[in-house]
């Protein structure tokens, strides 16, 4: 249920209490009830009526569609009042999402650390074996001039194989037994 003083803001609500105490206080005083519709001599009213040109469709159509659109926009603006209005609030809910926003962030927080420390750690592992990995290159070099060697004197062997060494003769010893 709607609230008919709702649809004005504090100050005009003041006005109307105000205005309304005062008409109440003056009806009580006279003893009367105030009159909605000034009491003007009946020529008065008639004069007035005629004074006020008669309405054409145009024209009617026009005021129509003021007092439609008027209708429209304090509908429009009670409506806005509505949604403005707070909802309940669940604070366990609003403290438990409050919490899972916290924890994600300090997850990304973790995660990019680890990330970071991670990729330091492979840099300094990488620095380290830099020196060990030319070295290892180096004793692969001369390895290979190692190889090539022992192949050339393997041929030179082979070829000096089916030649017969001199030895030079041994001195002969005597032997005693």
């Amino acid at each position: 249920m709607v609230n008919a003083m709702s649809k004005y803001n504090d100050e005009e609500r003041k006005r109307i209490i105000a205005e309304t105490y005062a008409t109440l206080q003056r009806g009580a005083a006279d003893h009367e009830e105030p009159s909605p519709v000034p009491d003007l001599p009946p020529e008065d009213v008639l004069a007035e009526a005629l004074a006020r040109p008669l309405e054409d469709r145009v024209e009617r159509w026009r005021r129509e569609a003021d007092e439609q659109t008027a209708r429209f926009a304090r509908f429009a603006r009670e409506r806005r009042r509505q949604e403005r209005r707070p909802v309940p609030i669940n604070w366990d809910v609003k403290i438990a999402e409050a919490i899972a926003e916290e924890r994600g962030f300090l997850l990304e927080v973790l995660a990019e650390t680890v990330a970071e420390l991670a990729d330091r750690q492979t840099r300094a592992t990488e620095d380290a074996l830099r020196p060990m990995q030319i070295e290892l290159s180096e004793l692969k070099i001369a390895n290979a001039e190692l190889r090539v060697a022992n192949a050339e004197l393997r041929v030179q062997q082979s070829a000096d194989h089916g030649s017969t060494i001199d030895l030079p003769a041994l001195p002969l010893r005597s032997r005693a037994n």
